[in-house]
């Protein structure tokens, strides 16, 4: 009976560590793509919001839709700036931004809704 049950929970213990392998990379879409920054500002949190930062306007001028999203081209969307990007973050959207040239961005999510984070931020020579 002991060795029955011993070989029970070694096949459950295996599907649970196979499901949870097969998930794991699931989880979290995270996007890498060249855009157009169209504006930046600061948000303060009012009206009823807890949400408060940097916030990035960027626009989708790759001229097709970015893969793995719904973000279409010629469009715009608002994004919030990872707090620990801080002031350098700001200074190269507002680079970027000044000097007329597109930024790689890392979006944490799916790109989909308006609000979603930018992990990481690099400018290009890329002329918007």
């Amino acid at each position: 009976m002991a060795k029955i049950f011993s070989r029970i929970s070694f096949f459950v213990f295996c599907f649970v560590c196979l499901s949870l392998f097969t998930t794991y990379g699931t989880s979290f879409a995270n996007v890498v793509c060249t855009v157009k920054v169209e504006s930046v500002y600061m948000t303060a949190g009012g009206g009823g919001t807890s949400s408060s930062g940097v916030v990035v306007v960027l626009r989708n001028t790759t001229g097709v839709l970015i893969p793995g999203t719904t973000w279409a081209n010629n469009t715009a969307r608002s994004f919030y700036v990872y707090k620990p990007l801080g002031n350098q973050g700001l200074a190269i959207f507002l680079t970027a931004l000044s000097n007329k040239t597109k930024v790689t961005v890392n979006i944490a999510g799916t790109v989909a809704t308006t609000g979603s984070l930018i992990m990481s931020v690099a400018v290009t020579q890329i002329a918007q």
